[in-house]
């Protein structure tokens, strides 16, 4: 890779700012009472009234209207328009826990500037990160959303009141992507009715299950963002930290090995790792709230809620044990979700392995709702054709309705929860006759702001997004794998940490 090198001279390309060059102002109007061959009124053979031979009106020999001796328009000896700083010091270097972005560093000295990085992928428009504005001393920020094997040409800006400067082009190319990344292929996009958002961040394994990365796929089907797990560490889950600017995601042991250490990670696009979280137990899903984080954490054949306290502590907010014990059921509560309901501050527990979902007071940890077909208490489905199995991802939509994947249905239900009358009443579905999807596991449907849901089919790794009415307005097919968590992005640099 080109590119990653230090410069201990300072880089200042200029334009003019003001005055002419190549000619000033001509003296037309001064009487001309001298002795030579011109109009004007000194004794040189210029049409202009001082005494030297060029063709401007100050006294030195070079032809623009300042007083010194170069041919700029400022009053200092060099040869270029000083905009009163200098750029210093660039480096680009390519993080290896993202390898795809490239992390620009540099040095404004001599005062403060509005600064910035801008590349071009060769296509003739060049990109540009996020302004450093009134800047003085070090900085630092990114390249972000160029796809494998592309030949960058990219510099630094610096701009004053005075004027701009760059540094000199230099180029670099990105890697190509490891052989077990999944390679996926644009189907469909209509930009017009899709949510606006640009890009698709998520988790995946493709033909290695043993191999976990997080990826970030723009909607041409792109992947411009890498970040490879350790081998058999999965990468199920992910979203957007609550505060904004990070994104946290699990690695944590497949559910058939089991074992510790299990984390979440917080990190940036930029490639820093900000912080592992410890989350023993943690194998799938993970939810935060105010707080901190909460798991479920393997324990025997079922899993318990751990949650973090705002000391720091862990505390064991649900017993699967316990609760399959009071209603006599055997414990086989393996868990594939676990979702924070903020407005109600709940908790949804999807069982997959028994297809129930419940619902668990944050506060004292007791079941508040079950939905499903067997469990005691359970809500029935209206119609009763209407049930889900093998379930992922429940959780309350803005307008409060039940939205989850079935994925043993090839299906995205939509339910009214009726607490009168215990009752799931589906209000919105996509089929496998509409999607054209077969899945096994996995999945996920998000309801989006306009009104859209988003789609992945979990172990068919397909994202869709479709319309209310079911059209599939955006569609992407992966070659293999699974597919964990998704989440839509609209600004790379809203997650690029100090960029």
């Amino acid at each position: 890779m080109r590119g990653s090198w230090l410069l201990g001279v300072a880089w200042v390309m200029v334009g003019c700012t003001g005055g002419s060059i190549g000619g000033g102002p001509v003296d037309s109007a001064a009487p001309a009472p001298s002795g030579d061959a011109d109009t004007d009124v000194d004794s040189d053979a210029d049409a202009d009234s001082d005494t030297d031979t060029d063709a401007d009106s100050d006294t030195d020999a070079d032809s623009d209207t300042d007083a010194d001796s170069d041919t700029d328009t400022d009053t200092d000896t060099d040869t270029d328009t000083d905009i009163g700083v200098e750029i210093r010091d660039v480096t680009l270097t390519v993080p290896p826990d993202a390898p795809l972005a490239a992390v620009v560093t540099w040095t404004i000295e001599g005062g403060t500037a509005d600064t910035w990085v801008e590349w071009t992928d060769g296509d003739g428009e060049w990109s540009r990160a996020p302004t450093h504005v009134g800047a003085s001393g070090p900085q630092r920020s990114a390249i972000l959303g160029v796809t494998e094997e592309t030949d960058v040409t990219w510099h630094v800006v610096a701009q004053t009141k005075l004027g701009t400067a760059q540094s000199p082009d230099d180029s670099y190319t990105t890697l190509r992507l490891p052989s077990t990344v999944s390679t996926p292929t644009l189907n469909t996009w209509d930009p017009a009715r899709t949510s606006p958002e640009g890009y698709v961040f998520g988790g995946m394994a493709g033909a290695n299950l043993y191999q976990w990365y997080y990826y970030i796929l723009d909607r041409e089907g792109n992947i411009v963002w890498y970040h490879e797990l350790p081998s058999r560490r999965w990468g199920l889950a992910a979203h957007k930290s609550r505060r904004g600017g990070t994104i946290y995601a699990t690695e944590a042991p497949q559910w058939w090995e089991g074992g510790d250490p299990a984390y979440v990670l917080e990190l940036t696009l930029d490639g820093t790792i900000h912080e592992v979280i410890d989350t023993p137990g943690l194998n799938h899903a993970f939810a935060e709230n105010e707080t901190g984080l909460a798991w479920p954490a393997k324990n025997g054949s079922g899993e318990d809620v751990h949650e973090y306290q705002a000391d720091g502590s862990i505390r064991v907010l649900f017993d699967a044990q316990e609760y399959m014990d009071s209603i006599g059921e055997p414990n086989n509560a393996h868990t594939n979700a676990l979702n924070w309901n903020e407005a109600t501050n709940t908790y949804f527990l999807s069982w997959y392995t028994n297809e129930h979902v419940v619902e668990i007071d944050r506060v004292t940890g007791s079941v508040l709702r079950v939905f499903g077909r067997e469990f005691e208490g359970h809500y029935n489905f209206d119609p009763p054709s209407a049930y889900f199995d093998y379930q992922h991802h429940p959780y309350y939509t803005d307008a409060g309705t039940l939205l989850l994947m079935s994925t043993g249905s090839d299906a995205v239900y939509e339910y009214e929860v009726n607490d009168v009358t215990r009752t799931l009443e589906l209000v919105w579905s996509f089929t496998r006759a509409e999607s054209g999807i077969n899945t096994d596991q996995i999945g996920e449907a998000v309801r989006l702001p306009n009104g859209n849901t988003f789609i992945n089919w979990g172990t068919t790794p397909t994202i869709q997004e479709v319309s209310a009415d079911k059209d599939i307005l955006f569609e992407v097919e992966f070659s293999s794998g699974w597919m964990g968590s998704t989440f839509l992005i609209d600004d790379l640099y809203e997650f690029c940490g100090d960029c």
